[in-house]
């Protein structure tokens, strides 16, 4: 097992010189789910089972919602890149003259980017915002989907944040 997974990180080594970064990921993406693979198998063999199809239905279900949260984080990101970017023009010799409007929003941002922090504060909100709805999108997604894992979870949480007002 250990040979077969060298072998496909040499493969991914191979490949991250055309992929640059996204081949690390892919290829380190590509080890884990083969070596997961693998040890799945022989620990099946092991115990006698691992309730497979459950795992599968599972697996499907959370693919599902992950696939909802990543298109509302790609969305939300794109929105917001595009907005942000129409207020940051290629001038941007004082805060003034990145607004040409004036309006609630454009006043809002005017007053932040006074401040000089222009590109992190555009970087804050760029991600800060996509990430936080990719949060809630999972959970109602996961809720729609009957992951049964975020019920156990959310069932945890509350059990621990219960017990430590309770005390």
């Amino acid at each position: 097992m250990r040979s077969c997974g060298s072998a496909i990180g040499a493969a991914a080594q191979l490949g991250e010189q055309r992929l640059a970064h996204v081949g690390v990921a892919l290829g380190a993406s590509l080890v884990l789910i083969f070596k997961s693979a693998a040890l799945i198998y022989y620990m099946r063999g092991k115990i006698g089972g691992i309730n497979g199809r459950q795992i599968f239905v599972s697996f499907l279900r959370i693919t599902g919602a992950s696939l909802v949260m990543g298109a509302v984080c790609w969305g939300s990101y794109e929105l917001l890149h595009s907005w942000l970017g129409t207020l940051v023009s290629s001038s941007t010799s004082s805060s003034e003259a990145l607004f040409r409007e004036t309006s609630p929003a454009s006043d809002f941002m005017r007053g932040i980017l006074s401040f000089g922090a222009n590109n992190l504060v555009m970087r804050l909100i760029e991600t800060l915002v996509p990430v936080t709805l990719g949060i809630a999108t999972f959970f109602v997604a996961a809720k729609i989907f009957k992951v049964d894992q975020i019920e156990k979870a959310v069932g945890m949480i509350r059990r621990k944040v219960g017990k430590s007002v309770g005390q």
